[in-house]
């Protein structure tokens, strides 16, 4: 057997291959990480959204049901809504039977989500509605209620939970007026 016989059968990946291969790797890699983040983004707040939407149904349904007042508000501690309007640190949905919008201590937590001061989606109200109130027909008298949904690290758009007057939330890419969504 020749030399160049025996070099033809020999079976193997070379440098230059495996460089080209890793160099491929890489490429489609470095990609997909920033797709995968965006992904990752996108679904948190997504959950947020989506567990928001269930608490306000659930409060609105119970008032209607219970024939009460009940109140979702912002709530660190689970026991007592929160002065401020930042609802990522956690809400709370109370009844509320005297109608004063606050909880007292013999009015029934019905939910309370906890929240984390540091979470990758902020949620805020305007300072002037932070809190909502359903009635035993299912309104929700005042101005509308708007709880902005920001991803942290800006890689997705804002989204909004807007509840009306009548009482009907919705989910939004815009404000109420039609304008784009702040963060700020």
């Amino acid at each position: 057997m020749s030399r160049r016989q025996t070099l033809r059968r020999q079976l193997g990946v070379t440098l230059i291959e495996t460089l080209l291969t890793v160099s491929i790797a890489g490429i489609v890699l470095g990609a997909g990480v920033p797709s995968f983040g965006r992904a990752l983004a996108e679904a948190r707040v997504s959950a947020e959204v989506d567990a928001l939407m269930g608490h306000l149904q659930l409060a609105r349904a119970t008032a209607i049901d219970g024939g009460s007042p009940t109140v979702l508000c912002p709530s660190a501690d689970g026991l007592t809504c929160a002065s401020d309007s930042l609802w990522h640190q956690g809400y709370l949905l109370f009844v509320d039977h005297n109608r004063d919008r606050a909880r007292d201590a013999d009015e029934p937590v019905l939910r309370h989500r906890q929240g984390a001061i540091d979470a990758p989606v902020s949620a805020k109200s305007s300072t002037y509605r932070r809190l909502v109130r359903f009635d035993v027909d299912g309104s929700a008298g005042g101005s509308n209620l708007t709880i902005t949904l920001c991803d942290q690290g800006a890689q997705v758009a804002p989204r909004a939970v807007i509840v009306s007057n009548i009482g009907r939330p919705r989910v939004s890419t815009k404000a109420p007026d039609g304008s784009a969504l702040s963060c700020g």
